[in-house]
Protein backbone atom coordinates (compact mmCIF):
# COMPACT_ATOMS: atom_id res chain seq x y z
CA UNK A 1 0.00 0.00 0.00
CA UNK A 2 1.46 3.40 -0.84
CA UNK A 3 1.47 6.09 1.70
CA UNK A 4 -0.11 9.64 1.31
CA UNK A 5 -0.43 12.13 3.35
CA UNK A 6 -3.36 12.93 5.72
CA UNK A 7 -5.85 15.91 5.23
CA UNK A 8 -8.55 16.71 7.24
CA UNK A 9 -12.26 16.51 6.12
CA UNK A 10 -14.86 14.07 6.44
CA UNK A 11 -15.95 13.81 2.82
CA UNK A 12 -16.17 10.33 1.45
CA UNK A 13 -17.50 10.74 -1.88
CA UNK A 14 -15.08 10.76 -5.08
CA UNK A 15 -14.25 11.20 -8.23
CA UNK A 16 -10.82 11.02 -10.35
CA UNK A 17 -9.96 12.98 -13.67
CA UNK A 18 -7.41 11.90 -16.40
CA UNK A 19 -5.33 13.21 -18.82
CA UNK A 20 -2.72 12.99 -20.78
CA UNK A 21 -1.17 15.04 -24.14
CA UNK A 22 1.52 12.66 -25.48
CA UNK A 23 0.36 11.06 -28.74
CA UNK A 24 2.45 8.30 -28.11
CA UNK A 25 0.85 7.85 -25.22
CA UNK A 26 -2.66 7.77 -27.05
CA UNK A 27 -1.54 5.83 -29.50
CA UNK A 28 -0.34 2.46 -26.90
CA UNK A 29 -3.12 3.31 -24.65
CA UNK A 30 -0.96 3.96 -21.45
CA UNK A 31 -0.67 6.64 -19.52
CA UNK A 32 -4.41 7.11 -18.50
CA UNK A 33 -4.92 3.47 -16.94
CA UNK A 34 -1.73 4.32 -14.36
CA UNK A 35 -2.90 7.49 -13.48
CA UNK A 36 -6.20 6.02 -12.40
CA UNK A 37 -4.94 3.60 -10.83
CA UNK A 38 -2.46 5.63 -8.73
CA UNK A 39 -5.70 7.84 -7.95
CA UNK A 40 -7.72 4.57 -6.76
CA UNK A 41 -4.74 3.78 -4.77
CA UNK A 42 -5.07 7.17 -3.27
CA UNK A 43 -8.85 6.86 -2.63
CA UNK A 44 -8.45 3.71 -1.37
CA UNK A 45 -6.30 4.71 1.38
CA UNK A 46 -8.11 7.53 1.69
CA UNK A 47 -11.37 5.66 2.32
CA UNK A 48 -13.78 7.39 -0.36
CA UNK A 49 -16.19 5.77 -2.44
CA UNK A 50 -14.85 6.82 -6.34
CA UNK A 51 -18.23 7.23 -8.22
CA UNK A 52 -16.92 7.72 -11.36
CA UNK A 53 -13.90 8.75 -13.33
CA UNK A 54 -13.28 11.34 -16.46
CA UNK A 55 -10.67 11.16 -18.80
CA UNK A 56 -9.02 13.61 -21.50
CA UNK A 57 -6.54 12.17 -24.27
CA UNK A 58 -5.00 13.94 -26.72
CA UNK A 59 -5.99 17.44 -25.99
CA UNK A 60 -2.95 20.36 -24.34
CA UNK A 61 -3.94 21.07 -20.80
CA UNK A 62 -3.09 25.10 -21.25
CA UNK A 63 -6.99 24.78 -22.69
CA UNK A 64 -10.05 24.71 -20.50
CA UNK A 65 -13.17 23.91 -22.76
CA UNK A 66 -11.89 19.85 -22.85
CA UNK A 67 -14.51 17.55 -23.13
CA UNK A 68 -13.45 15.48 -19.66
CA UNK A 69 -13.41 18.07 -17.69
CA UNK A 70 -16.67 19.82 -18.63
CA UNK A 71 -18.23 16.72 -18.21
CA UNK A 72 -16.37 16.65 -14.78
CA UNK A 73 -17.75 20.50 -14.03
CA UNK A 74 -21.46 19.14 -14.72
CA UNK A 75 -21.46 16.39 -12.88
CA UNK A 76 -20.49 18.25 -9.55
CA UNK A 77 -23.23 21.14 -10.56
CA UNK A 78 -25.58 18.29 -10.55
CA UNK A 79 -24.30 17.14 -7.24
CA UNK A 80 -23.18 20.09 -5.82
CA UNK A 81 -25.39 19.27 -2.49
CA UNK A 82 -23.29 15.72 -2.14
CA UNK A 83 -19.72 17.49 -2.02
CA UNK A 84 -17.01 15.70 -3.98
CA UNK A 85 -12.90 14.60 -3.48
CA UNK A 86 -11.97 15.21 -6.66
CA UNK A 87 -8.66 12.98 -7.11
CA UNK A 88 -5.83 13.92 -9.52
CA UNK A 89 -2.46 12.51 -10.27
CA UNK A 90 -0.51 15.82 -10.51
CA UNK A 91 -1.32 18.99 -10.57
CA UNK A 92 -0.07 19.52 -14.21
CA UNK A 93 -3.16 17.27 -15.20
CA UNK A 94 -5.65 19.76 -14.12
CA UNK A 95 -4.04 22.14 -16.55
CA UNK A 96 -0.77 23.71 -17.77
CA UNK A 97 -1.43 27.32 -17.69
CA UNK A 98 -1.34 29.56 -14.34
CA UNK A 99 -4.93 30.80 -15.37
CA UNK A 100 -6.56 27.89 -16.57
CA UNK A 101 -5.81 25.99 -13.51
CA UNK A 102 -7.29 28.73 -11.29
CA UNK A 103 -10.58 28.79 -13.48
CA UNK A 104 -10.80 25.28 -12.96
CA UNK A 105 -9.76 25.54 -8.77
CA UNK A 106 -12.53 28.51 -8.35
CA UNK A 107 -15.32 26.47 -10.75
CA UNK A 108 -14.30 23.05 -8.39
CA UNK A 109 -14.54 25.23 -5.19
CA UNK A 110 -18.10 27.03 -6.52
CA UNK A 111 -19.47 23.76 -6.26
CA UNK A 112 -18.34 22.78 -2.54
CA UNK A 113 -16.12 20.21 -4.00
CA UNK A 114 -12.45 19.58 -2.51
CA UNK A 115 -8.95 19.07 -4.59
CA UNK A 116 -6.93 16.29 -3.60
CA UNK A 117 -3.99 14.12 -5.17
CA UNK A 118 -1.03 12.07 -3.89
CA UNK A 119 1.80 14.02 -5.46
CA UNK A 120 0.41 17.72 -4.16
CA UNK A 121 -1.14 19.30 -1.39
CA UNK A 122 -4.12 22.06 -1.68
CA UNK A 123 -4.37 24.04 1.07
CA UNK A 124 -6.55 27.13 1.59
CA UNK A 125 -4.07 29.69 3.63
CA UNK A 126 -1.33 31.86 2.28
CA UNK A 127 1.08 28.62 2.75
CA UNK A 128 -0.83 26.24 0.53
CA UNK A 129 -1.99 28.69 -2.27
CA UNK A 130 1.43 29.92 -2.55
CA UNK A 131 3.05 26.99 -3.18
CA UNK A 132 -0.29 25.69 -5.32
CA UNK A 133 0.79 28.82 -7.43
CA UNK A 134 4.36 27.54 -7.71
CA UNK A 135 3.30 24.07 -8.40
CA UNK A 136 1.04 25.40 -11.16
CA UNK A 137 3.68 27.58 -12.88
CA UNK A 138 6.12 24.93 -13.04
CA UNK A 139 3.93 22.61 -14.98
CA UNK A 140 3.04 26.08 -17.63
CA UNK A 141 7.18 26.44 -17.71
CA UNK A 142 7.39 22.65 -18.86
CA UNK A 143 5.11 22.79 -21.28
CA UNK A 144 6.04 25.70 -23.01
CA UNK A 145 9.75 24.53 -22.91
CA UNK A 146 8.83 21.43 -24.65
CA UNK A 147 7.18 23.68 -26.93
CA UNK A 148 10.49 25.20 -27.65
CA UNK A 149 12.73 22.55 -28.15
CA UNK A 150 10.22 20.84 -30.51
CA UNK A 151 10.50 23.92 -32.53
CA UNK A 152 14.22 24.22 -31.88
CA UNK A 153 14.22 20.60 -33.09
CA UNK A 154 11.92 20.38 -36.12
CA UNK A 155 13.97 23.82 -37.60
CA UNK A 156 17.40 21.80 -36.91
CA UNK A 157 16.24 18.61 -39.32
CA UNK A 158 14.81 20.71 -41.93
CA UNK A 159 18.31 22.40 -41.93
CA UNK A 160 19.73 19.20 -42.17
CA UNK A 161 17.46 18.41 -45.12
CA UNK A 162 14.42 16.08 -43.60
CA UNK A 163 10.93 16.40 -42.61
CA UNK A 164 9.97 16.58 -39.67
CA UNK A 165 5.86 17.31 -40.10
CA UNK A 166 3.70 14.90 -40.55
CA UNK A 167 4.34 12.97 -44.10
CA UNK A 168 2.70 13.18 -47.08
CA UNK A 169 -0.31 11.72 -49.32
CA UNK A 170 1.93 8.31 -50.55
CA UNK A 171 4.29 8.45 -48.02
CA UNK A 172 5.00 7.40 -44.09
CA UNK A 173 7.55 7.91 -41.28
CA UNK A 174 10.27 5.53 -40.88
CA UNK A 175 12.94 5.35 -38.66
CA UNK A 176 16.63 4.73 -40.66
CA UNK A 177 19.89 4.19 -38.21
CA UNK A 178 22.22 7.58 -38.80
CA UNK A 179 18.95 9.46 -39.78
CA UNK A 180 16.41 9.31 -37.66
CA UNK A 181 12.83 9.26 -39.05
CA UNK A 182 12.70 9.83 -42.44
CA UNK A 183 9.87 9.77 -45.80
CA UNK A 184 9.63 6.71 -47.33
CA UNK A 185 6.61 5.93 -49.94
CA UNK A 186 3.97 4.18 -49.53
CA UNK A 187 2.45 1.82 -52.00
CA UNK A 188 0.06 1.68 -53.74
CA UNK A 189 -0.54 5.61 -53.25
CA UNK A 190 3.03 6.48 -53.99
CA UNK A 191 2.70 4.81 -57.65
CA UNK A 192 -0.30 7.20 -58.36
CA UNK A 193 1.78 9.19 -61.27
CA UNK A 194 2.10 12.93 -60.82
CA UNK A 195 1.33 13.93 -63.66
CA UNK A 196 -2.15 12.67 -63.04
CA UNK A 197 -2.77 14.86 -60.04
CA UNK A 198 -0.89 17.94 -61.62
CA UNK A 199 -3.73 17.09 -63.82
CA UNK A 200 -6.75 16.86 -61.92
CA UNK A 201 -5.30 19.92 -59.90
CA UNK A 202 -5.23 22.27 -62.89
CA UNK A 203 -8.67 21.20 -64.05
CA UNK A 204 -9.58 21.84 -60.72
CA UNK A 205 -8.30 25.39 -60.57
CA UNK A 206 -9.55 26.07 -64.04
CA UNK A 207 -13.25 25.55 -62.27
CA UNK A 208 -12.62 28.23 -59.82
CA UNK A 209 -14.13 31.27 -61.06
CA UNK A 210 -13.77 34.67 -59.32
CA UNK A 211 -16.66 36.63 -58.76
CA UNK A 212 -17.05 40.09 -60.94
CA UNK A 213 -16.85 41.55 -57.36
CA UNK A 214 -13.25 40.11 -56.37
CA UNK A 215 -12.30 41.28 -59.97
CA UNK A 216 -13.24 44.56 -59.28
CA UNK A 217 -11.82 45.42 -55.80
CA UNK A 218 -8.53 43.75 -56.53
CA UNK A 219 -8.77 45.87 -60.06
CA UNK A 220 -9.01 48.68 -57.59
CA UNK A 221 -6.52 47.45 -55.42
CA UNK A 222 -4.03 47.13 -57.88
CA UNK A 223 -4.75 51.39 -59.60
CA UNK A 224 -4.15 52.19 -55.50
CA UNK A 225 -0.85 50.55 -55.26
CA UNK A 226 0.17 52.02 -58.86
CA UNK A 227 -0.55 55.48 -57.50
CA UNK A 228 1.04 55.54 -54.40
CA UNK A 229 4.28 53.73 -56.11
CA UNK A 230 3.77 56.63 -58.26
CA UNK A 231 3.78 59.31 -55.04
CA UNK A 232 6.87 57.26 -53.74
CA UNK A 233 8.77 57.82 -56.58
CA UNK A 234 8.26 61.48 -56.85
CA UNK A 235 8.74 62.20 -53.04
CA UNK A 236 12.05 60.31 -53.45
CA UNK A 237 13.38 62.18 -56.07
CA UNK A 238 12.16 65.62 -54.52
CA UNK A 239 13.97 64.39 -51.46
CA UNK A 240 16.99 63.21 -52.86
CA UNK A 241 19.82 65.75 -52.62
CA UNK A 242 22.50 66.28 -54.95
CA UNK A 243 25.60 64.60 -54.66
CA UNK A 244 27.99 66.56 -57.06
CA UNK A 245 29.00 69.95 -57.15
CA UNK A 246 28.42 72.50 -59.65
CA UNK A 247 31.07 71.95 -62.23
CA UNK A 248 30.75 68.22 -62.08
CA UNK A 249 26.78 68.76 -62.75
CA UNK A 250 28.00 71.06 -65.48
CA UNK A 251 30.04 68.80 -67.27
CA UNK A 252 27.75 66.13 -67.10
CA UNK A 253 25.11 68.25 -68.68
CA UNK A 254 27.29 68.99 -71.38
CA UNK A 255 28.42 65.37 -71.86
CA UNK A 256 24.89 64.49 -71.78
CA UNK A 257 23.73 66.42 -75.13
CA UNK A 258 26.96 65.48 -76.68
CA UNK A 259 26.10 62.11 -76.87
CA UNK A 260 23.19 60.69 -75.34
CA UNK A 261 23.44 57.69 -76.05
CA UNK A 262 26.40 57.36 -73.42
CA UNK A 263 23.23 57.50 -70.48
CA UNK A 264 21.21 55.57 -71.30
CA UNK A 265 23.90 52.50 -71.95
CA UNK A 266 25.44 53.08 -68.08
CA UNK A 267 25.61 50.53 -66.04
CA UNK A 268 23.52 52.69 -63.08
CA UNK A 269 19.96 51.84 -63.58
CA UNK A 270 19.23 55.44 -62.43
CA UNK A 271 20.95 56.55 -65.21
CA UNK A 272 19.01 54.51 -67.67
CA UNK A 273 15.70 55.80 -65.75
CA UNK A 274 16.62 59.27 -66.11
CA UNK A 275 17.73 59.15 -69.90
CA UNK A 276 14.02 59.01 -71.34
CA UNK A 277 12.76 61.76 -68.98
CA UNK A 278 15.82 64.07 -70.48
CA UNK A 279 15.67 63.56 -73.98
CA UNK A 280 12.02 63.01 -74.87
CA UNK A 281 8.65 65.20 -73.81
CA UNK A 282 6.50 62.49 -72.97
CA UNK A 283 6.19 58.74 -72.86
CA UNK A 284 7.04 56.83 -75.80
CA UNK A 285 4.44 54.99 -78.03
CA UNK A 286 4.76 51.49 -79.44
CA UNK A 287 2.52 50.01 -82.01
CA UNK A 288 2.67 46.72 -82.73
CA UNK A 289 3.89 45.51 -86.20
CA UNK A 290 5.11 49.04 -87.10
CA UNK A 291 7.28 49.51 -83.99
CA UNK A 292 7.69 53.09 -81.85
CA UNK A 293 6.25 56.26 -82.92
CA UNK A 294 7.81 59.63 -83.56
CA UNK A 295 8.70 60.73 -80.21
CA UNK A 296 8.25 64.19 -78.96
CA UNK A 297 11.94 65.53 -77.91
CA UNK A 298 12.21 67.44 -74.96
CA UNK A 299 12.63 71.26 -75.04
CA UNK A 300 16.52 71.52 -74.84
CA UNK A 301 16.84 69.23 -78.11
CA UNK A 302 13.98 71.08 -79.96
CA UNK A 303 16.54 74.40 -79.45
CA UNK A 304 19.97 72.22 -80.46
CA UNK A 305 17.75 71.39 -83.57
CA UNK A 306 16.93 74.64 -84.37
CA UNK A 307 20.13 75.94 -83.94
CA UNK A 308 22.28 73.41 -85.63
CA UNK A 309 19.89 72.73 -88.57
CA UNK A 310 20.16 74.09 -91.94
CA UNK A 311 22.88 76.02 -92.95
CA UNK A 312 23.70 79.33 -91.36
CA UNK A 313 26.35 81.82 -90.80
CA UNK A 314 27.27 84.41 -88.69
CA UNK A 315 26.23 88.16 -89.36
CA UNK A 316 29.16 89.97 -90.11
CA UNK A 317 29.95 93.62 -89.20
CA UNK A 318 29.03 95.20 -91.72
CA UNK A 319 24.91 93.68 -91.94
CA UNK A 320 23.58 91.42 -94.08
CA UNK A 321 23.02 93.89 -97.31
CA UNK A 322 26.40 93.64 -100.16
CA UNK A 323 29.01 96.17 -99.67
CA UNK A 324 28.54 99.19 -102.34
CA UNK A 325 31.58 101.31 -101.29
CA UNK A 326 29.87 104.81 -100.83
CA UNK A 327 31.12 107.54 -99.24
CA UNK A 328 29.45 108.94 -95.24
CA UNK A 329 26.86 111.53 -96.04
CA UNK A 330 25.73 113.96 -93.16
CA UNK A 331 22.51 114.87 -92.57
CA UNK A 332 20.89 118.13 -91.28
CA UNK A 333 19.13 118.29 -88.27
CA UNK A 334 15.50 119.46 -89.38
CA UNK A 335 14.40 123.09 -87.85
CA UNK A 336 11.61 122.85 -85.38
CA UNK A 337 8.57 123.55 -86.98
CA UNK A 338 4.92 123.27 -86.50
CA UNK A 339 3.86 122.98 -90.58
CA UNK A 340 4.26 119.58 -92.46
CA UNK A 341 7.41 118.09 -93.24
CA UNK A 342 9.14 119.25 -96.64
CA UNK A 343 8.84 116.62 -99.33
CA UNK A 344 12.20 117.56 -100.59
CA UNK A 345 14.96 114.91 -100.95
CA UNK A 346 17.67 115.00 -98.39
CA UNK A 347 21.27 116.45 -99.43
CA UNK A 348 23.98 114.68 -98.92
CA UNK A 349 27.02 117.11 -98.50
CA UNK A 350 30.83 115.65 -99.14
CA UNK A 351 33.01 116.24 -96.33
Amino acid sequence: MLEFDKQTHDLKDAVIYCRIFSKAQVKKGQGLESQETYCRQYAQWKGYHVHQSFHDSGITGSRADRDGILDLLQFLRKHKKERFVVIIDDISRLACDIRVHWDLRDAINEYSAVMESPSATFGTDSDGRYFENIQALGAQHHREKNAEQTIKRQQARVLSGYWPFSASLGYIQERKEGHGKVMVPKEPLASIPRAKIEADFAVLLSSVQPSSTMLNLAKAYKDRITALEKEKLVMAEKMQKPQRSFDEMFELAITFLGNPQKLWYSERLEDKRTAPKLIFEDRLVYQRNRGFRTPKTSVVFKALQDICGGEKLMAERQGFEPWMGANPCRFSRPVHSTALPSLRPKVCVDA
